[in-house]
């Protein structure tokens, strides 16, 4: 007598699909990880927010401002290339913005851009964007300030062509989250 065969795929066309299949996840994986192995949730409590960094790019420091306030800046800076930076401080209220830009102005040896209403961050946060291009150095940069006054923080972006999407992609990142 003959056994009925039933339909279907044999075990070795099964044991190749899942080889294939499994094949196929690591290679997807191996791809991932550079991007995913470095990224880093990073929160300042103190400054009140959150952002991604890429450990593997950027270097982080925080740096004391006025030893008597104890105002401190948080410094994300390129590692190959520590002129460009993304870092965030606390600002003062009572700080009158439009005239320390005045008083750099006027020597001439700046010329700042103003533009209000801008957006920035995770949250699409409002801030006024203060702008110029620094000229000092071999390679001009593009240097950014977000001044986020609901918030009561500047955040400052220095950046070159080169490194631009990576600075940019951390600006991005940004969520404001409740200080203690």
């Amino acid at each position: 007598m003959e056994k009925n065969k039933q339909p279907g795929m044999s075990k070795h066309a099964v044991i190749v699909i899942v080889l294939l299949t499994a094949v196929l996840i690591m290679v997807v994986l191996l791809l991932a990880f550079p991007y995913l192995a470095g990224r880093k949730n990073f929160t300042s409590k103190e400054h009140g927010y959150t952002l991604v960094m890429d450990t593997g790019k950027t270097d982080y420091k925080r740096i004391l401002l006025d030893s008597e306030t104890k105002v401190t800046m948080d410094r994300f800076s390129i590692k190959k290339d520590s002129s460009c930076y993304l870092s965030v401080t606390e600002i003062s209220e009572e700080t009158d913005l439009d005239e320390a830009l005045e008083a750099f102005e006027s020597d001439e040896s700046y010329e700042f851009t103003r533009e209000e209403g801008i957006t920035y961050g995770d949250g699409n946060y409002t801030a006024r964007r203060i702008s110029y291009t620094d000229r000092n150095g071999t390679n001009p940069l593009e240097v950014y300030y977000y001044y986020d006054k609901e918030h009561g923080i500047i955040i400052s972006l220095c950046t070159d062509e080169k490194n631009r999407k990576e600075l940019e992609r951390m600006l991005g990142s940004i969520k404001i989250i409740p200080r203690e």
